[in-house]
């Protein structure tokens, strides 16, 4: 089936899963879930993420959820050691595991480089990807974008494409939420 361009859709209110706090690591949801990581709900980032939950509209997945992480993070600073810097570096973790496990890479993705901080110490920041798609079956990380696999490179909306195939759908789908209210970083929506 021929698809829209992008350009000529109306924008979609991004989810109502906005959470800056991970889920509890024994309590896996059954299943498929999408996790889209984005750096933030600006209009710069909109298009990407609106293109890819049109993808996802309609594809064989049990929960969609955005997670705004911002656009680089310093796994050892101060920032590091709350719950949302903790499900950061954690979740940076199980990328790299995934991507070891399964002769994946980022390539430019999730890049390290060096950094100063205001006192003059140099430290190690991760820049993190406009738009990230973690795919997680029955609790496990199944797949992540971008990277490159073999020779082939994956874009988020790649895969939720591949996500919404047809061929590769099992069951029925489950629509994408309406809209996302703000985190407080607790992981409760702020009321605006």
């Amino acid at each position: 089936m021929p698809r829209t361009p992008l350009a000529d859709q109306p924008p979609l209110a991004p989810p109502t899963e906005l959470s800056a706090v991970d889920r509890a690591p024994d309590d896996p949801v059954a299943g498929t879930v999408v996790e889209l990581c984005v750096r933030s709900l600006s209009e710069e980032v909109q298009p990407l993420l609106d293109g890819t939950l049109r993808r996802l509209d309609g594809a064989d997945v049990d929960r969609v959820g955005v997670v705004v992480w911002g656009r680089s993070f310093d796994p050892t600073g101060p920032a590091a050691a709350t719950d949302p810097g903790r499900a950061l570096a954690d979740r940076l973790d199980a990328f790299g595991r995934w991507a070891a496990e399964n002769d994946a890479s980022f390539g430019s993705f999730f890049r390290t480089r060096p950094a100063r901080r205001l006192t003059g110490e140099t430290y190690t920041r991760v820049d993190l990807p406009t738009v990230t798609l973690a795919e997680y079956r029955d609790g496990e990380l199944a797949f992540v974008a971008p990277c490159r696999l073999g020779d082939h490179h994956y874009t988020a909306l790649d895969r939720a494409e591949r996500l919404a195939d047809e061929d590769f759908r099992s069951a029925a789908a489950v629509p994408v939420p309406d809209r996302v209210e703000p985190a407080r970083g607790d992981g409760a929506p702020v009321r605006t």
